[in-house]
């Protein structure tokens, strides 16, 4: 159906979908059974045999991520999350899928590269262009097949804005642009399919069997749209995902429907999911930047990302030889790219470099002379006698390196024009032209007129001792398309390649559309509601006290004086297991340490030793998974700082284990050992607004010291950083859900003092002690007799409910 050349992964895409669809089939009959769907299901599981011919990762490396247990798991979770939906007033009949594109686009994207959903992107939006049989009108678009315009997509785009408004369901429409655009939503996760009504009024309801046969059939078929078809309600509604607050910009559906995604970390933040090229295909980019600044390791980069999508790249170089071009850019091939069926690692099949000699270049001749080979590797690349198959993203990139040594100062202005002359041709051929200049040059000639994007790169703090030079990546101008301009830090690393971590603004702005989860009295943490678990013999799941009710989804700030055992608390918190609905889940926590105090070890040993506690209350969900990322003294950017904090939550969902938790454990730290993060003062709260976003219930420990051992000098300077806390601890404190004091009292123990929680709770007269040996919560015996504290009687919740196993 596809060639491998012109879509990646396109030789497995339909036996892919295939399998997402059977096992879908599955998890439909199940629920419709009202039966349990369990991610370890070996029906659901059996769905992906990829013992079969039609299957070929098996023999190409590609099975590392695309595996049968991984994408069972995607399945049930994307299949349970749907049906959380709650179904419009008007039909209590709906039933509801998530997309199998959805699913087959986080199933292609390598969990540990969450960038490299550009290549799933390409994938399944190709898929979903060949099931239609419409594409974007452009150089895009196979002869003889229908084809959709800007204006129409903008318009049905504005329709469906309208829907969102009352947050109803987006009813069945045939017209082709409806039909991508709204599957093309759905495919990212941001709508839901909707089974149960065939239109807006009362007759177009559906009883509960018709919705059931329907969806049933929507899976059986196998097809995203039925032009045909004699089962009733097949083609579904739309509704918004409760994860969404609205739909993705429009910029982003258009970059993104008609764009090139490109494979670089960062690049889809900053290009909105894709850069825009003419409908011809044509770009011009224009990369200034000093001797070293990076602009060659640029190029090569970005023609690698777009060679595992077909294109070509024809590099002209008056600075380096074909041997060294060559030498550098496997250099910068990442790791991950290796592994990677789309990875073509004949170089030469794909990579033409040229050296220029300064002297003899003739720019009269030049343009006659490399558009004939220009045109000859695009011939190549592209299977023009295929009307069918959609073409290469990209025929070709053609690299200029660099206009100095090409325009010398006093350069004609015949050198010029055959210069632009050579540049509009390749233009019209559907190349993307990238231009290397030095700071100068392009503002000589009319060239910038011609250029759409402009990219400077510059180092700064390369003159301080003191601190750290960093990369700047600084985004001028795109004409063709909506950008996150300014500047953004960029690294280029070994293995890793160049990737780009966009400045905080971007960052946040592109999880904007994102539901704040708002914690729930349905999902509760009874951490301290069940105290002493070493001197009882508890072996149940509910507590046995009302004293604290924490909610999932919240923010809690555990504060003290000195060393109190904040951390051991902190993942008591977040490991114990959330009792929603009266219910235990059915898998372990997962927690994700940020740590600026120590490294991944010390925070293993406290999850072994509370493991041993849950084994009497929670014997099924004992171990649960915590994973650390320790930032040791120096000078980590805010950009790179929440980049990889966010990156990781990201790479959790794709790998279908989804952390439950973030404990970030010792902030107080930054103030003396991260200068950079001190600095930026916006950085805590967006950090605390994506956490939020992304549903994570957050413990935070902060630390502050006492003064009076110290000498007259001494409180002086610890006063002083002291106030530099109060700010960003006030801070902290307006974040916080929940703000737990633990200090010590005469006897040295860790009195537990809370301050403010959602609920209204009043601090009853009784003691309570964190003892950060034992790791248990006690309470003082002396006031336990004389104070009024509700015990929960052993088969009811703190609601009076019975729990159910």
């Amino acid at each position: 159906m596809y060639k491998k050349s012109s879509i990646p992964y396109g030789e497995s895409i339909g036996y892919l979908t295939e399998c997402i669809f059977n096992a879908l089939l599955i998890c439909c009959e199940l629920d419709d059974e009202r039966k349990i769907i369990r991610e370890d299901d070996e029906q659901i599981k059996s769905c992906f045999n990829f013992k079969s011919s039609r299957f070929p990762y098996k023999k190409n490396g590609l099975n590392d991520h695309i595996n049968q247990k991984r994408l069972a798991t995607l399945t049930v979770q994307s299949f349970n999350l749907a049906q959380k939906l709650k179904a419009s007033a008007r039909s209590r009949n709906a039933k509801f899928l998530p997309s199998p594109l959805y699913i087959l686009i986080t199933a292609l994207t390598v969990p540990e590269e969450p960038h490299t959903k550009a290549y799933a992107l390409a994938a399944c939006r190709s898929y979903l262009y060949h099931q239609i049989q419409c594409y974007p009108q452009g150089y895009l678009t196979p002869k003889n097949t229908k084809s959709f315009s800007i204006q129409e997509i903008e318009y049905e785009y504005e329709s469906l804005k309208n829907y969102k408004a009352k947050r109803d369901n987006i009813p069945i429409n045939s017209k082709p642009e409806h039909i991508i655009l709204t599957n093309f939503l759905a495919m990212k996760g941001i709508y839901m399919l909707r089974f149960g009504s065939t239109g807006k009024t009362e007759r177009s309801r559906m009883t509960m069997q018709e919705t059931k046969t329907a969806r049933l059939g929507y899976c059986e078929e196998q097809k995203l749209y039925h032009f045909d078809s004699s089962t009733k309600g097949i083609n579904p509604e739309f509704r918004l995902s409760d994860s969404y607050d609205d739909i993705a910009s429009y910029s982003e559906v258009f970059n993104q429907l008609w764009g090139i995604p490109v494979s670089i970390r960062g690049f889809s933040t900053l290009f909105h999911g894709g850069i825009r090229t003419a409908l011809n295909g044509g770009l011009v980019l224009s990369v200034s930047g000093a001797p070293g600044t990076g602009k060659t390791s640029f190029a090569l980069a970005f023609a690698n990302a777009l060679s595992g999508m077909g294109g070509s790249c024809y590099y002209l170089s008056v600075e380096e030889n074909p041997s060294d071009l060559l030498t550098k850019l496997t250099s910068l091939i990442p790791a991950y790219f290796r592994k990677l069926s789309i990875y073509n690692k004949d170089v030469g099949t794909w990579f033409f470099p040229q050296q220029l000699n300064i002297s003899e270049i003739n720019l009269e001749n030049f343009t006659t002379e490399h558009l004939v080979n220009i045109k000859r590797i695009i011939d190549q690349t592209r299977d023009i006698n295929n009307e069918k198959t959609v073409p290469a993203l990209c025929p070709l990139i053609v690299v200029i390196d660099s206009l100095t040594g090409f325009l010398s100062d006093d350069s004609s202005d015949i050198d010029y024009q055959s210069l632009e002359l050579f540049v509009s041709a390749c233009r019209e051929l559907n190349v993307i032209v990238i231009l290397l200049s030095s700071d100068e040059i392009i503002n000589y000639s009319k060239l910038e007129y011609l250029v759409d994007t402009v990219i400077k790169l510059r180092h700064i703090n390369t003159d301080a001792i003191s601190s750290k030079p960093r990369r700047i990546y600084e985004l001028l101008k795109t004409r063709k398309q909506s950008s996150r301009p300014g500047s953004h830090i960029f690294h280029i690393e070994g293995d890793k390649g160049f990737r780009l971590s966009p400045q905080l603004p971007s960052q946040i702005d592109k999880k904007q559309n994102l539901s704040r989860t708002i914690p729930s009295d349905d999902s509760l943490i009874h951490v301290f509601n069940i105290w002493d678990e070493k001197g009882t013999d508890i072996k149940s799941d509910k507590p046995q006290y009302n004293y604290l009710s924490l909610r999932e989804s919240s923010q809690i700030l555990l504060h003290g004086l000195g060393s109190t055992g904040k951390a051991a608390l902190g993942l008591k918190i977040l490991t114990m297991p959330i009792i929603r609905n009266g219910k235990r889940p059915r898998t372990p926590q997962r927690v994700l340490v940020i740590s600026f105090l120590y490294p991944s070890d010390y925070y293993q040993r406290i999850a072994k030793s509370l493991r041993s506690l849950r084994t009497n209350i929670y014997p099924r969900l004992v171990d649960a998974e915590v994973d650390c990322k320790y930032f040791y003294p120096g000078y980590l950017t805010p950009e790179d700082f929440v980049n990889k904090i966010t990156r990781a939550i990201e790479i959790a969902v794709i790998n279908g284990k989804p952390y439950t938790g973030v404990l970030l454990d010792g902030v107080h730290n930054v103030f003396l050992q991260f200068p950079s993060l001190q600095e930026s003062d916006m950085v805590w709260p967006m950090l605390y607004n994506v956490l939020a976003r992304s549903g994570l219930t957050t413990v935070t420990t902060f630390t502050t010291f006492a003064v009076n051992d110290y000498s007259s000098a001494d409180k002086i300077n610890v006063g002083m950083n002291l106030e530099r806390h109060v700010p960003f601890l006030h801070a902290l404190v307006q974040a916080s859900d929940y703000m737990v004091i633990i200090e010590k009292d005469g006897d040295g123990q860790n009195l537990i003092r809370v301050e403010n929680t959602l609920t209204k709770f009043k601090y009853p007269e009784l003691k309570v002690y964190w003892d950060d040996q034992d790791y248990v919560i006690k309470a003082d015996e002396k006031t336990m007799s004389s104070v009024s504290i509700n015990k929960i009687s052993n088969n009811k919740d703190l609601f009076g409910n019975t729990v159910i196993d």
